[in-house]
């Protein structure tokens, strides 16, 4: 409806056939998905082969439907030096405007998106099952930052529009602009 893209990260355990229309129709959209974890721990809390396995099985439920993902979500943005060692992914993150909680009206998503709009902002937003105040503060948030001038692209359109190579060890959750010379 806006000709804005973005990137998903799903749970594992939600990827299955009752989900592929919606992941086939967001990659057909230009969208990419992205590892979030299978059952949404504590990265930290669990053993090393206990996080692989979190994020192998994830996966291999997206690769049935498109293509591997380059990013992992860690849940909470809960990672220690073990996550970041044994998950192959680059991590991402961003800023949020707490639209979990449900007591977060629709005024203050707004609020807090158009408040956090930066060049170069990751932002993180959820999408579960009723959570309708999220996509009813986008149809405000979107067409007003376009307004503005802003672009909406996936994470990996924003590392490369900006000429960013991300990084292991740490969760990306915003892309500075360089300086120009």
């Amino acid at each position: 409806q806006y000709d804005a893209t973005a990137t998903f990260f799903v749970m594992g355990q939600n990827v299955n056939e009752s989900t592929r229309p919606i992941i086939e129709r967001a990659t057909s959209l230009g969208c990419e998905i992205c590892n979030h974890s299978f059952s949404h721990p504590y990265m930290s809390q669990l053993s090393a082969e206990e996080q692989i396995e979190q994020a192998r099985k994830t996966t291999q439920a997206i690769e049935q439907y498109t293509s591997t993902p380059k990013y992992f979500r860690p849940p909470y943005m809960d990672a220690d030096s073990t996550t970041h060692r044994v998950i192959p992914q680059i991590f991402v993150g961003g800023s949020c405007p707490k639209d979990w909680d449900s007591s977060v009206s629709v005024e203050q998503r707004i609020e807090g998106l158009m408040q956090r709009a930066c060049d170069g902002q990751i932002f993180l937003l959820h999408d579960f099952e009723g959570n309708n105040a999220t996509p009813e503060a986008l149809k405000v948030v979107i067409p007003a930052l376009q307004r503005l001038g802003y672009g909406f692209v996936s994470v990996d359109e924003l590392f490369t529009l900006k000429n960013f190579t991300p990084q292991k060890g740490v969760i990306h959750k915003r892309v500075e602009p360089k300086e120009e010379i």
